[in-house]
């Protein structure tokens, strides 16, 4: 059967130290991201076209 995918943190850990920190924004980034962003619903109005 084929390998198992590796996890997150062993392939981050491959990279070089500066895509390591660039890793390490990006995922800062989303977090922040999905804290700031409430969530939307869909909302039924009585517009008309």
């Amino acid at each position: 059967m084929g390998e198992q995918p590796k996890a997150l943190e062993e392939l981050v850990k491959e990279l070089p130290p500066q895509f390591q920190a660039e890793v390490r924004d990006f995922i800062e980034f989303l977090l922040e991201k999905r804290a700031r962003k409430p969530e939307r619903r869909l909302r039924r109005t009585g517009l008309v076209l």
